[in-house]
């Protein structure tokens, strides 16, 4: 790996009426593999019933959340979402708020 190179976050989102432990197998084999540049964040701020509250709520939440794991690594280039079901379109809703910003 290039040390110039900067790092990549990734974010995983997981579905209606879950939470971050249904992603955590994914997580681990993303970590085994992803190589050092990656930093992962398993997304917890729509746990089980608030995903219930709609894509818009749960992505304003999640681009919050995203934006505060983006501020605390440094160097980073680019973003990388991994989702299921619902989760994915939370993040295509909390991109489109992330662009805003």
């Amino acid at each position: 790996e290039d040390a110039a190179q900067g790092s990549f976050l990734v974010v995983l989102q997981h579905g209606i009426l879950a939470g971050p432990g249904c992603m955590q197998n994914l997580l681990a084999f993303l970590e085994k593999r992803m190589g050092p540049r990656a930093v992962f964040l398993n997304a917890q701020s729509n746990t089980g019933p608030k995903t219930l509250e709609g894509i818009h709520i749960c992505g304003l939440r999640l681009a919050n959340e995203i934006m505060t794991a983006a501020e605390a690594t440094p160097g980073l280039e680019a973003l990388v979402l991994v989702c299921h079901s619902l989760g994915g379109l939370i993040a295509r809703f909390a991109v489109t708020e992330l662009l805003a910003r």
